[in-house]
């Protein structure tokens, strides 16, 4: 009698295990038959121009090269896929500098793209709002009974010019040219900024343009590009070429308009060629 009850007890434990192994396979099957969970959609928040020079990294600060390196821009689409933050950016790159820190990037995809410049008109448009009376911009009086009185930043007039049409490539060369008949004095040489507009996933995203400007100028946000003849002084001084004259040019540190490459007077133009 208690060999059959033993013979029961193995029959029975046998069974379980051989439905528990049959449950587990049903679940297998059904997970791999069941189709993937579909990623979330696509939402692009901004776009962002990023450079590099020569074989260098990808970064939003300003692009800063010689005019015998290889200068490039990239447009950079970050947005997000339901709580996931994403960064997009075209074949080839890989990584890039954002705020000064390094994130991966994900396949920018098909994609449609713009390119612009945002350039400063060399001379006011508009009356100044400061009371300033010269045709070049003036943070100071000109006028012989109150010359060098300060009067306050002067406001500098910008314009979006579209150098790469819709259709453009995600990655184009980063030149610098102009806009205004005969402002360009040396080719290739000098100060230029851009914008970059993206369709993507059905959604437009742009970088600042035109309108993103502060007390001192354009922000730091518009990407600058600035292409200069060498690394010594006369080099370094060609690089503002193309940033309008400020007379009187003023800020505080980091802010100051030679700092910036907005605006900058014959004295100081010196001074930030050195540095």
């Amino acid at each position: 009698m208690p060999l059959i009850i033993s013979l029961a007890r193995q029959c029975a434990i046998a069974h379980l295990q051989g439905m528990r192994a049959y449950a587990l396979n049903l679940v297998w099957i059904a997970i791999a038959a069941a189709p993937a969970a579909a990623e979330p959609e696509l939402v692009a928040e901004r776009a962002v121009v990023v450079g590099r020079v020569d074989d260098g990294p990808w970064s939003d600060a300003p692009t800063e090269a010689r005019i015998d390196q290889k200068a490039e821009l990239a447009a950079v689409v970050i947005g997000h896929r339901g709580r996931r933050r994403v960064v997009l950016a075209p074949d080839g790159v890989a990584r890039v500098s954002l705020d000064g820190r390094s994130v991966a990037a994900e396949p920018l995809g098909e994609v449609r793209v713009q390119w612009s410049t945002v350039e400063p008109h060399g001379f006011r448009k508009t009356p100044a709002t400061n009371g300033a009376t010269s045709e070049f911009y003036s943070n100071v009086s000109t006028e012989p009974k109150t010359f060098g009185h300060w009067l306050g930043f002067d406001h500098i007039d910008y314009f979006e010019r579209v150098v790469a049409p819709w259709g453009a490539a995600a990655r184009i060369p980063a030149a610098v040219s102009s806009g205004e008949d005969g402002a360009q004095q040396l080719p290739g040489l000098g100060t230029v900024r851009f914008k970059v507009e993206v369709e993507v996933a059905g959604r437009a995203a742009a970088s600042p343009g035109a309108e993103a400007t502060d007390t001192f100028g354009v922000l730091p946000a518009v990407h600058r590009v600035s292409i200069r003849r060498g690394d010594d002084f006369l080099g370094w001084l060609s690089s503002y070429l193309l940033v309008p004259e400020v007379f009187g040019s003023a800020g505080g540190g980091r802010n100051h308009q030679t700092e910036r490459f907005t605006g900058a007077d014959c004295a100081d133009v010196l001074v930030g060629a050195i540095r």
